[in-house]
């Protein structure tokens, strides 16, 4: 008789450790967290491999990792059991459905410094998915997707203000298809993931109004299709680093309400496209660089609340587009450059608290569209020009 081999494991057996193996080898966290039953990389692993009301996935399956990923996501950010505001896993397990709770837009943009929401702000969207439960991650609450160019589906953007507690996971980076990180205003801790920078499509980085702490990773600067980066409203430190002058697609570069230190780097001159810049209450100082002329495109400039040092520089008469220029509460001193009223679009001036000395100039008089003028607590001289008196828009 032919001699039997000997049997092969059990598919269930063979799945598991094919599964394990290509967690394993997809991990971006230290290798010792899959041996912590209770980590979120663990807890997902577990999940997808014995529970995952969707089916049981073929280890192959090209999903597998980025469902992983979003499950790391999810674990993560329910620290200490904490629940979401909506749409995450009920026990019931034939419910799959969820009202999903969001911020209506025009608000988060309106809050401005303010940290106290209104929930009458929050708009219910019924006939959501909720977390965990759909067999497609890609119908879960806040994720949204589209064909690679494999042919398969891929996570695009994740946007969740949503009561998340907990850290941004390394295991961010498995999802190398992310173009959109909106998930602000939340409760989230810990430093921004390095692995950030494996996201070269990511256009957006929207992360303000949590309790994140660290530094702007150096690689951030490596993703040059970056558009907006929103970090505002955390505890983040370090320094704005020279290299982002490379990001040459931006148009929006928030960093206010931290603890960043240093000054802005003159190469912030090569972003031709930058429309908005708060750096407003941090611990920035230095003088402003006069490369800020070739930001033709700037529309709201913001560095107020800082310890910025020396004059304004006579280069901002030449941002034709410029509406808000605030530099109140910072060690600036000086006269006032008379090319400061050569910006007809200006409509918010603010530069008071500061040491500016001189007179201020009937040229006042051109700003036709200005809105709002502070000027107070400084050195300045002399009678308070007539002229004003033209600028019909002031106090509107």
């Amino acid at each position: 008789t032919t001699p039997q081999t000997n049997p092969t494991q059990a598919p269930t057996q063979q799945r598991t450790s094919c599964i394990a193996s290509k967690i394993e080898s997809a991990l971006l966290s230290d290798p010792s967290v899959l041996n912590d039953p209770a980590s979120p990389q663990s807890r997902a692993r577990d999940w997808i491999t014995y529970e995952d009301p969707g089916g049981l996935l073929d280890c192959f399956a090209p999903t597998l990792l980025q469902r992983w990923a979003l499950a790391v996501f999810y674990y993560s950010t329910t620290k200490d059991d904490a629940q979401w505001l909506s749409c995450f896993p009920s026990d019931d397990p034939t419910d799959t459905n969820c009202i999903a709770k969001e911020l209506d837009r025009d608000y988060v943009i309106e809050l401005g410094s303010s940290l106290t929401i209104d929930p009458s702000q929050y708009l219910d969207v019924p006939d959501q998915k909720q977390w965990l439960k759909d067999g497609n991650e890609c119908l879960w609450w806040g994720i949204e997707c589209s064909n690679s160019t494999e042919g398969d589906v891929r996570v695009g953007s994740i946007s969740l203000s949503n009561n998340l507690k907990g850290t941004i996971p390394r295991e961010i980076g498995v999802l190398t298809d992310l173009e959109l990180i909106r998930i602000e205003l939340n409760f989230l801790t810990g430093p921004l993931p390095t692995e950030l920078g494996l996201l070269e499509n990511l256009f957006g980085l929207e992360v303000q109004y949590n309790e994140l702490s660290g530094i702007i990773p150096d690689e951030i600067y490596d993703l040059t299709l970056m558009t907006i980066i929103n970090v505002a409203k955390n505890n983040v430190g370090g320094i704005i680093s020279p290299r982002i002058g490379q990001l040459t697609f931006l148009t929006a570069f928030y960093t206010a309400g931290n603890i960043i230190q240093g000054s802005i780097p003159s190469q912030i001159g090569n972003l031709l496209d930058l429309e908005r810049v708060w750096m407003f209450d941090n611990k920035l100082i230095g003088t402003i660089p006069t490369e800020i002329g070739n930001l033709e495109n700037l529309v709201e400039f913001n560095i107020g609340f800082n310890s910025f040092s020396g004059t304004i520089p006579s280069v901002f008469g030449q941002l034709e587009n410029l509406e808000t220029l605030r530099l109140d509460a910072n060690i600036l001193d000086g006269s006032l450059p008379v090319e400061l009223y050569n910006i007809d679009s200006l409509k918010d001036l603010i530069i008071a608290r500061n040491s500016f000395t001189g007179p201020i100039s009937t040229s006042i008089g051109d700003l036709k569209k200005l809105e709002y003028l502070e000027m107070q607590v400084n050195d300045l001289t002399g009678p308070i020009p007539t002229e004003i008196g033209s600028m019909f828009n002031l106090g509107k």
